[in-house]
C-alpha cells in the first residue's frame, strides 16, 4: 500500500509515489525538492472536491509520516471514517490522525487532462486509458513514449505478449490510439 512507502524506507529521507497508470513528463527531481517545511506529506488539493486530497502522488517526509494502518482499518470497521476517508485524507479522516499536508502545483497530478505545463499526466477514467481504449483524447502521448521503449527494446514483445495474455492492455496495442472505421471494416 501506498501508505507503507515511509516504512519501507526505514522512516529515513523523502520518498515518492506513483499509481501506475501516470505517464512522466518531467523533471522528477523538481517534485522531489518541494519543501515540505513541518508537512508530513504532500499531496493534490481538492482532488475529487473541496475536503479530498488526491493520494495518487504522494511526497513523503518520511521521518515524519506516521500513520497506524492497523488503527485505521480499526476506525474504519468500527464506522467512524470510510476507506474512501482514509483513501482522501478527508477532515473526517484528519480528525482522528494529525497528517500535515502540503499541496502542491496540479501540473503533478495531472487528471485526464494535458498542457505545456502538465508533468505527470494521470490517466484516470478507467475506461478510456489509452492501453485498454482507442481513442483517448492524449492517447498520442503516451503511444509516443511507449513506441519509444518498444523500438529501443525497453519493452520486448515478450513483455506485450504476457501484457495482453493477462488482459493488462488491448489486443490490438501496437495499432497504437486511433480506431477508425476504415480499421473495423479490414
Amino acid at each position: 500500500d501506498k501508505f507503507l512507502v515511509p516504512d519501507i524506507c526505514s522512516k529515513h529521507g523523502k520518498a515518492l509515489f506513483m499509481d501506475s497508470d501516470i505517464l512522466c513528463l518531467g523533471d522528477l527531481n523538481e517534485l522531489f525538492e518541494i519543501n515540505l517545511k513541518d508537512n508530513d506529506i504532500a499531496a493534490k488539493k481538492s482532488a475529487y472536491s473541496e475536503d479530498e486530497w488526491g493520494t495518487s502522488v504522494l511526497l513523503f517526509d518520511c521521518r515524519k509520516f506516521n500513520l497506524n494502518l492497523n488503527k485505521c482499518f480499526e476506525f474504519i470497521k468500527e464506522g467512524k471514517y470510510s476507506k474512501n476517508d482514509l483513501l482522501m485524507f478527508t477532515k473526517k479522516f484528519r480528525s482522528f490522525h494529525n497528517i500535515k499536508i502540503k499541496s502542491y502545483d496540479d501540473k503533478w497530478n495531472s487528471f485526464d487532462y494535458y498542457d505545456k505545463d502538465t508533468r505527470l499526466l494521470h490517466y484516470t477514467n478507467l475506461h478510456q486509458q489509452p492501453w485498454k481504449y482507442h481513442n483517448n483524447k492524449y492517447g498520442k502521448i503516451w503511444f509516443k513514449y511507449f513506441f519509444e521503449c518498444v523500438n529501443k527494446k525497453i519493452i520486448t514483445d515478450e513483455d506485450i505478449q504476457k501484457s495482453i495474455d493477462r488482459s493488462y492492455v488491448r489486443q490490438d496495442i501496437m495499432d497504437g490510439n486511433d480506431l477508425s472505421i476504415k480499421k473495423l471494416l479490414i
